[in-house]
């Protein structure tokens, strides 16, 4: 599921999409 945050606008949230990026 970790890329469909990332397909979300996660501008500011930076740190979550540092941490999805390391789940998958």
């Amino acid at each position: 599921m970790g890329k469909l945050l990332l397909r979300l606008p996660t501008g500011k949230n930076t740190v979550d999409r540092m941490q999805l990026t390391a789940d998958v």
